[in-house]
């Protein structure tokens, strides 16, 4: 009886280190891959990007303003322009 009581504890204190380890693990990728992910501040990066567009501008009585299209819009960080 002794004998199986033991093999017991070693056993969930072996499930007990396993889950701990792998919620560590999972932890520490986490923050690794958003260290790795996150832009440098100073950087521009591309924000937003289209392809093939076609934008329709509307005044204030609802009549259109002005279309605006292109092959590729692009807009960076760090910047008003388009």
């Amino acid at each position: 009886m002794l004998r199986k009581r033991s093999i017991k504890t070693w056993l969930s204190l072996l499930a007990l280190l396993s889950i701990a380890f792998i919620i560590w693990r999972s932890f520490w990728q986490q923050t690794s891959r958003e260290e790795t992910l996150s832009p440098d501040n100073n950087q521009p990066y591309l924000e937003l990007y289209m392809n093939q567009f076609k934008m329709t501008a509307m005044n204030e009585t609802g009549t259109v303003a002005y279309v605006l299209e292109g092959k590729r819009l692009e807009r960076y960080s760090n910047s008003n322009e388009a």
